[in-house]
């Protein structure tokens, strides 16, 4: 079943950190480990998608996988926001 489409989708929070590359994230839920991945390592992860209008193009929730890859395959954004967490 997909996640529901936050709130603050449509614009960036108010409460929202952003990087000087212009990344917007906010800490939803905190994690218990002390490691942070590096930019070659690689992540598993679930995610979900939206589009500023609300509309959920791509989740790893429905079908009940996670993915796994290197950070430095992906795009900056992800690649600059995982580290981060």
């Amino acid at each position: 079943r997909p996640p529901k489409v936050p709130k603050d989708v449509h614009s960036i929070p108010l409460d929202a950190a952003v990087t000087s590359s212009g990344l917007a994230s906010k800490v939803l839920k905190f994690g218990h480990g002390r490691r942070q991945p590096g930019p070659g390592a690689s992540v598993t992860v679930d995610y979900t998608g939206w589009t500023t209008d609300g509309l959920m193009f791509d989740s790893s929730i429905p079908r009940g996988e996670t993915i796994t890859f290197p950070l430095d395959h992906v795009i900056q954004g992800w690649s600059e926001g995982l580290q981060m967490m």
